[in-house]
């Protein structure tokens, strides 16, 4: 292990005015440093993490600069599984800080009950005092740690109640000496002086008195656990389980949670392995939380444009005329820190970096002779980053103008190419500059260079979009953990078209020696950025340096104020979510035919129940970058609404117009009846009303029927059940023919003998996605005792198949033919009760468009059947009952071959996967109907019934459901 360095206290690195030493570092502050990692892992709760330090041969009881050990901090904590840990390993229980408190003050100050005692059953001496002269005791008494008095003394509290609604309490520790007078509050424990009887006035807040012996006090131990508990609530529970110390780690830099970085963590991208340049002061190679991240065999150091050191040792060596040196790690804490923010590793210790699995390489331009930054070193530092392989250059130094910075950084943007590894271009990021206590106000307006050279269109086009290099220069300015912007910080001013900002006050990260510190500047805003672009390079190698600035620009938060924030808060959640429209590639290529999404749906009748969701099938979609995204094709997927399936049922119920049809002539009949179309996906205004109608004509030899706006499968009756309308033509609906609701048809009548006859029609009409035809045909045996219908037919269903439809992605061909055959007989087994059933059987030929995912679909069967009862005279002559079991049309065969692009390569080639997708459903749907309808003389009527239905949808899984129905017309 390395010697621990001196504490740093405060640090300011102030403008360098001099000609070639005109740049600064852009980070200052108040620095404080994380204690030794003993302690630190202790205070994260990661036992493991300690026990392998200890193994490791780390003095378990090493001290902090107030001389605290791991033991008293996990003392204080009332952490007893780390106590453990550490007195079995050897930590002295005696020790003592500088102002003399043991591990048993601590314990004892906090109220830890549970731990006071185990010090002291493991040699914790309880009369040892500190600095002020206090023991465990009085300290506990101090801070009103009353369960911790028990332990230490159980007769330390002789508890009498007073007037003044206190507790007075003497408190004396047997072969202690110690003898002092208590108030013990509804709010804890204080120590009281001799006039204690003036202490009277409510015991109800804890006030004044209770709060100053709370050890705010600098010379005393803080009470982690303040007055606010009455004395006699019940001991503290256990310690809780110890964090995720993963958890602890990330919540350390604040600044990863104001950046969102979680959710593009959650999505996958953490920067792995892009290069990302620290231009800086040089980075300690081996921290702990660097040393794995650090490019092998890279790095370099610039003297006076000349390259001394390379990188790949402890610390740079300096070679010139006037200093033959080794630059020490405390020179490297600016570079350490900004490389930290970027990528340290995420090893449950310390905090982690935005990019914590990207590299870095560091480029050390800073002369320790005389503590300055030479704008030719700078310059040398940048050419080297792109020479080797940087895709992220971080600036976070900045100062005035200069011709070599400026060349270096052109270049940088200017530079392109890709090998197999992705795109080469590069992003710079530069800091935009701090505001010095003796700088005028209105020097903050603008960017400092090189971060002003953001707004120049040498660098970067007028506007994000704009044609340009495939790399960008981008200036950070800084914002406070309010996402306002820093004090300090200069304004995005001239550069607001290419500027943004990022978290840049007290900001966790690394120092050298294994260090840790809150430092704040735009040196410690702008790596967020730098980090975050290696995160989106990450997700996508094949993305330019200039498409990456300008998602992290377009994603940004919008702060409102442009001249202050550009674009807006850096936001890695937007930045890792799709931009613009997303597509789906219908090709070997990215390049080749795009199909939007936005377009893209499957809405799916219910004869196929949930067979378009079962595959569970995903696909990759691309965004206007070209950046790959998962999608599930059943978010596609939406089912036909149902409510609109159950209303038409019960606009339907027990209106069987063609029964309604009044003579006119002596053989002719007709009926007109005014309905209103109820799709609820309309609003009311666009709720028309339409005319239903039926007229017939009559004679010996047949007739003729035209229907407008009814059913199809009532136009088309199964003269088996032409009088069981109730349930089998309205709410049992069985056949192809009841996917066709509005239209008009025709249909011719012959009588063949007296007991057959032949028809045969024609229709035309629409669906929701277009319009329908087709074509019917039925022959009809019929005698006293039984009817037989068979019928054949043929539909054919413009931009639907089956009364689906897909579209954009899914889509399929124009004309879907449907061929139907259907059977149907009843038999009276009396005059008033009649057994009937069908079955209805169809097969169907989807075609498939020229774009599309799907690429072939196979015949698809359907099926459905119906058989039931009914019973006329049940209670009155004109009264009728049905009872019915069905199955509605369902898919029993068929298959949609689909090929679906599964990756993308960076060249921007597609892998595409072919699967097989059943289209029958997982369930299958019966429905149990009880009917009842009772007719008033014709002048009223009324239906009722009830449906209990399984497997709804055709769906294993759907919950059972139950439907009812009642209507009473009157007829005026």
């Amino acid at each position: 292990m390395k010697k621990n360095l001196f504490s740093l206290s405060v640090l300011f690195l102030s403008l360098f005015l001099f000609p070639q030493k005109s740049y600064a570092l852009f980070g200052f502050g108040k620095v404080q440093r994380a204690g030794v990692p003993i302690i630190e892992a202790t205070e994260l709760g990661n036992g493991e993490y300690v026990k392998n330090l200890i193994e490791q041969g780390v003095d378990i009881n090493a001290v902090d600069k107030n001389g605290q050990t791991a033991l008293m901090r996990a003392a204080a904590a009332g952490n007893d599984q780390m106590v453990a840990i550490l007195i079995t390993n050897g930590a002295d229980i005696g020790l003592q800080d500088s102002k003399g408190n043991t591990a048993l003050h601590y314990a004892a100050a906090n109220d830890h009950a549970s731990t006071t005692k185990m010090l002291i059953n493991n040699g914790a001496i309880i009369n040892i005092t500190n600095r002020k002269g206090q023991t465990p005791l009085e300290l506990a008494i101090k801070n009103g740690s009353v369960y911790a008095i028990r332990v230490i003394d159980s007769g330390a509290l002789a508890v009498v109640e007073t007037n003044a609604g206190f507790t007075i309490a003497a408190a004396s520790a047997a072969g202690s000496g110690i003898s002092t007078t208590t108030i013990v509050t509804t709010a804890g424990v204080t120590a009281a002086g001799a006039g204690v009887a003036v202490a009277a006035g409510g015991g109800g807040g804890g006030g004044e008195t209770a709060s100053s012996g709370g050890g705010n006090n600098d010379n005393e131990i803080p009470n982690e656990n303040p007055p606010g508990n009455p004395p006699n609530n019940p001991p503290p529970s256990p310690p809780p389980t110890s964090p995720n110390p993963f958890v602890v780690e990330y919540n350390q830099q604040q600044g990863l949670a104001l950046i969102k970085a979680d959710i593009a963590y959650s999505r996958g991208y953490t920067g792995n392995n892009v290069v990302v340049a620290v231009v800086d002061t040089g980075v300690d190679l081996d921290h702990v939380e660097l040393d794995s991240r650090i490019v092998s065999g890279a790095g370099a150091t610039f003297n006076n444009g000349v390259q001394v050191g390379n990188g790949d040792e402890e610390g740079f060596e300096i070679t010139d005329s006037t200093t033959n040196a080794e630059l020490n790690n405390a020179d490297f804490w600016h570079g350490t820190h900004v490389a930290g923010i970027i990528a340290a590793e995420k090893n449950g210790v310390g905090t982690h970096g935005v990019a914590y699995n990207a590299k870095i390489l560091p480029v050390n331009v800073y002369t320790i002779a005389d503590k300055s930054l030479y704008n030719v070193d700078i310059a040398k530092g940048i050419d080297y980053s792109v020479a080797n392989g940087a895709r992220v250059i971080n600036i976070s130094l900045g100062g005035g103008e200069d011709a070599q910075i400026k060349t270096a950084i052109q270049n940088a943007v200017n530079f392109s190419g890709s090998d197999a590894n992705g795109d080469k271009s590069i992003l710079v990021a530069a800091a935009a500059g701090n505001l010095y206590a003796d700088d005028a106000v209105s020097v903050a307006d603008n960017p400092v260079y090189p971060a002003r050279h953001a707004g120049d269109t040498d660098f970067n086009p007028t506007n994000v979009g704009d044609a340009g290099s495939d790399g960008a220069l981008l200036a950070v300015a800084a914002v406070d953990n309010n996402g306002n912007l820093a004090s300090f910080s200069h304004k995005c001013g001239d550069a607001k078209n290419w500027c943004l900002v990022a978290p840049g006050v007290s900001i966790f990260s690394d120092l050298p020696d294994n260090y840790l510190a809150w430092v704040s500047g735009t040196s410690m805003a702008t790596p967020h950025v730098s980090g975050a672009a290696a995160v989106l390079m990450d997700m996508d190698p094949h993305l330019t340096a200039r498409e990456v600035a300008e998602i992290l620009l377009l994603t940004a938060t919008d702060k409102g104020n442009a001249e202050l924030y550009g674009h807006g808060l850096l936001n890695l959640d937007k930045a890792t979510q799709p931009i613009g429209v997303v597509s789906v590639p219908i090709g070997n290529n990215v390049n080749d035919s795009l199909i939007s999404l936005d377009a893209s749906s499957i809405t799916a009748s219910s004869v196929f129940g949930d067979a378009f969701t079962s595959a569970n099938l995903s696909f990759k979609s691309l965004d206007v970058y070209k950046r790959a995204y998962d999608v599930n094709m059943n978010d596609f997927y939406h089912e036909k609404n149902r409510f609109t399936v159950f209303e038409n049922k019960f606009r339907d119920f027990g209106d069987d117009i063609i029964k309604k049809r009044e003579k006119i002539g002596e053989n002719i009949s007709f009926v007109a009846v005014n309905l209103t179309d109820s799709d609820p996906r309309k609003e009311e205004h666009e709720k028309e009303e339409f005319v239903r109608m039926s007229f017939a004509a009559d004679s010996e030899y047949g007739g003729f029927e035209f229907n407008h706006n009814v059913p199809m499968n009532q136009a088309f009756r199964l003269s088996a059940l032409g009088d069981v309308s109730m349930s089998v033509d309205n709410v049992g609906t069985n056949s192809v023919l009841g996917l066709v609701s509005y239209g008009s048809s025709y249909n011719n009548r012959y009588v063949v003998d007296k007991n057959s006859s032949f028809s045969f029609g024609s229709f035309q009409g629409e669906q929701e996605y277009g319009d329908v035809s087709g074509v019917v045909s039925q022959y009809s045996r019929y005698n006293d005792e039984y009817e037989l219908a068979l019928q054949a037919g043929m539909i054919n269903e413009q931009s639907s198949f089956l009364g689906s439809n897909t579209e954009g992605a899914f889509a399929l061909g124009e004309n879907t033919p449907t061929w139907f055959y259907n059977v149907a007989a009843a038999y009276n087994i009396s005059n008033s009760v009649k057994l009937f059933g069908a079955a209805n059987y169809g097969i169907s030929f989807p075609d498939v468009a020229a774009d599309s995912l799907i690429k072939d679909v196979s015949q698809i069967e359907t099926y459905s059947f119906s058989a039931g009862i009914s019973k006329n005279a049940v209670i009155d002559k004109s009264d009728k009952f049905e009872f019915i079991i069905s199955q509605p049309l369902m898919v029993t065969g068929g298959n949609a071959n689909v090929v679906l692009p599964v990756a993308r390569d960076i060249s921007g080639n597609i892998t595409t996967a072919s699967y097989d997708l059943s289209l029958s459903p997982s369930g299958r749907q019966v429905d149990y109907g009880a009917f009842y309808s009772m007719d008033f003389g014709g002048i009223s009527k009324l239906s009722t019934g009830a449906l209990y239905i399984t497997q709804a949808g055709h769906n294993k899984d759907a919950d059972d459901e139950m439907l009812f129905m009642t209507k009473y017309g009157l007829k005026f």
